[in-house]
This record gives C-alpha cells, structure tokens and sequence, in this order.
C-alpha cells in the first residue's frame, strides 16, 4: 500500500483521526483534527492551531479526496437521526468548499465491552453499529460518497474492541491504527488510485 494516495486528501475528523497522523502512520495529506470534534463544532470551532472553522480549512488547498471521521462524539444524542441528516447536509457544505472532490466516509471503530458496558455519554457499540450503518446507507446513496469500512479484526467475538487495542478501550494504540491506516489507504487507493 502507497500512503502516497493521500498527498492530495484532507482528513477532517475528532481525536480517533488525530491518532494516525499524531502516531505518524499517515504523513501525506492535512489533517484538520480536534479532540473532542463533532458534526455541529467543525462549523465553529478551528484546529488547535487555526484561525477558522474546520470545514473552512477547505477552502486553503485543493483536494482530490476528503475523509471525514465524526460520530463517536454525537454517540448520546438523542435522535441519531438528526446526525445522519446533518452529515448528508456536511457533505454539500464540503462540496462547496471543494467541487468535485470525492468524500470519504469513514466508520467508527467499536469501543471496548466496559466502555460499551458503562455507556457513558452515549459511547456503546449498539449507537455506534447504528450510526455506522446510517453512514453506510448515506455513502451508498450519494453520487462520488465512498464509505470506508471498520476492519473486521477490530470486532472480537461479543462484537467489540479486542482489550489489546487500546489503552482506555475507545483510541487505536498504534498496531490497530496501522491496521485502520492500510484500510482507509486500501479503500482510497480504489477510488483515486
């Protein structure tokens, strides 16, 4: 796999994306990252060093591929629904900002049995399946929409984030943020390559 393909992509995402450029597992490409980042803020709030809005960032290059990572964050919102209408409106507002540009939808990795157990601001694996399966149904029904799949070695046998994944069963550690990496860089190879 070539992480060449993303030297004309923007990554626009909260702290899971931020994990596979702060690892530097992806160097090619801009991120336009922010803990904590979800589908209402990346109108208002800028990257911990910038000056305007996430989604305006786009406005700055020229970009052959976006990828977009959001959900974890809206995971306890009562109406999941509201956050799929509002992420098919997100993709008109990226289009604005970059006409032609193909988008990459990319699904949320399950969190850990005791983070789904806890359920704590809505994190539990049945939000996160449904808003996946949401996001699925958006890309498949949007013209130049990819959808990005969750590798399925991310999924043990109760369907949830294997133990050895992560520190607090929610972030990648840097093994399955390779495994992560050479997904989307598979899936975007497909379509641009």
């Amino acid at each position: 796999l070539d992480y060449n393909i993303f030297r004309n992509c923007a990554f626009l995402g909260n702290s899971t994306f931020d994990g596979l450029y702060k690892y530097g597992i992806i160097t090619t490409g801009k991120f336009f990252t922010r803990v904590g980042l979800n589908i209402n803020t990346i109108y208002t709030t800028p990257t911990a060093t910038g000056s305007v809005p996430i989604i305006d960032e786009l406005y700055g290059g020229s970009y052959e591929g976006v990828l977009v990572m959001l959900g974890q964050n809206e995971c306890g919102w009562p109406n999941l629904d509201v956050f799929i209408n509002k992420y098919a409106q997100l993709l008109n507002d990226i289009w604005v900002r970059q006409p032609g540009c193909k988008i990459f939808i990319v699904g949320l990795p399950p969190v850990s049995k005791a983070v789904s157990d806890k359920g704590d601001n809505g994190v539990t694996n049945a939000h996160i399946n449904y808003i996946n399966n949401g996001l699925k149904q958006l890309a498949s029904s949007t013209a130049n929409v990819c959808y990005v799949p969750v590798p399925s070695s991310f999924y043990g046998s109760d369907g949830a984030l294997p133990a050895d994944a992560s520190s607090d069963g929610i972030h990648l550690n840097i093994a399955y943020s390779r495994v992560w990496a050479d997904q989307i860089c598979a899936t975007v190879t497909s379509v641009l390559g």
